[in-house]
């Protein structure tokens, strides 16, 4: 589907030549995720100790973000 517009509260899409609406409240655009490491590559040379979470890396939305932070607090409270 191509999406023709988003207006105040209904999303307007062309599929096989017919214009469609849907009624809606709220539009969420995802357009794919790629992970972003730049930041780990930016502080790399500072000797700060360091921990890779959430899409830094590997793309894994909220809830794999949320599950990083959470194995790496239990990881440090055990050492």
């Amino acid at each position: 589907a191509e999406i023709v517009s988003i207006g105040n509260d209904r999303v307007t899409y062309r599929q096989a030549d017919e214009l469609q609406e849907v009624m809606c409240k709220q539009v969420i655009i995802a357009m794919g995720a790629e992970g972003d490491a730049s930041l780990e590559a930016q502080l790399a040379d500072t000797g700060t100790r360091l921990h890779r979470i959430g899409d830094c890396r590997t793309v894994g939305y909220i809830d794999g973000s949320i599950l990083d932070a959470r194995r790496l607090v239990q990881s440090l409270e055990t050492r």
